[in-house]
């Protein structure tokens, strides 16, 4: 029996490529090249200042790209470089926690504990407009920090 009646258009694809049936084709360097810059912040059509498009970077045409993007196996290689990022991030946050603490200790200087503690309050959520206070004006969780740490500063320099 002939090979071109025996076997679909894939198969015969993938036994001239020399991959098993079970395996798929990576993806090719130009999908790879415009997830790369996608990933790097490029936009697709319009560039930001400083930054030309995918567009004008591949020649490539606005529906292409996205279709590129849309793609299954530039989603896949997609997530695989974002868990890295993730596992990345997820290595620095107990640095990044005592870089915080050593910015909130009495050794630094106001403005330096001023933003570690507005990071602090950031990271939580917590930095917003409180109306809910007594004296009818808008208080942030900062102006807070500040009065706190100006009245420990009283404390510690009154003893």
């Amino acid at each position: 029996m002939s090979l071109l009646l025996s076997k679909t258009g894939d198969e015969r694809y993938n036994r001239k490529r020399h991959l098993r049936c079970n395996e798929t084709k990576p993806v090719i360097a130009r999908h790879r090249f415009v997830l790369e810059l996608h990933l790097a912040g490029h936009r697709i059509k319009k560039s930001l200042p400083g930054k030309p498009s995918i567009e004008e970077l591949t020649g490539y045409s606005a529906v292409y790209i996205s279709s590129i993007l849309r793609s299954p196996k530039v989603q896949a290689l997609k997530q695989q470089i974002m868990s890295l990022y993730d596992e990345e991030f997820k290595m620095l946050y107990p640095k990044v926690v005592k870089s915080i603490q050593d910015g909130l200790s009495d050794a630094c200087d106001m403005p330096t504990r001023l933003s570690a503690s507005k990071l602090w309050l950031k990271a939580h959520g917590k930095l917003q407009k409180d109306d809910t206070q007594n004296t009818g004006m808008n208080v942030t969780a900062e102006d807070v920090v500040i009065q706190i740490l100006n009245q420990n500063n009283q404390d510690t320099q009154g003893n």
